[in-house]
């Protein structure tokens, strides 16, 4: 799409644009390349928010692992003295 309006914004007005219709194939064009940058953007920023949820997952596994080997020792501990 972007190669399209690209050519159709270097027609010349003699072949049959008037210069109404190419400063609008020319703002549409600008438009996509603004929507193009904004879809990458939103793109990255969901890559790096997956990220942390992904390292946030992983330390509460963690945190779960560290509390059962805690709790079974506690266990031990409290089963020793009754």
């Amino acid at each position: 799409m972007k190669d399209a309006l690209t050519y159709l914004s270097t027609v010349p007005q003699e072949e049959g644009f008037s210069m109404t219709t190419k400063l609008e194939i020319q703002n549409l064009l600008r438009c996509f390349n603004r929507w193009c940058l904004e879809y990458c953007n939103a793109g990255l920023s969901a890559t790096v928010e997956l990220s942390r949820a992904s390292e946030v997952m992983n330390d509460l596994e963690a945190n779960v692992k560290e509390f059962k080997v805690f709790d079974n020792e506690e266990n031990f501990l409290y089963n020793q003295l009754v």
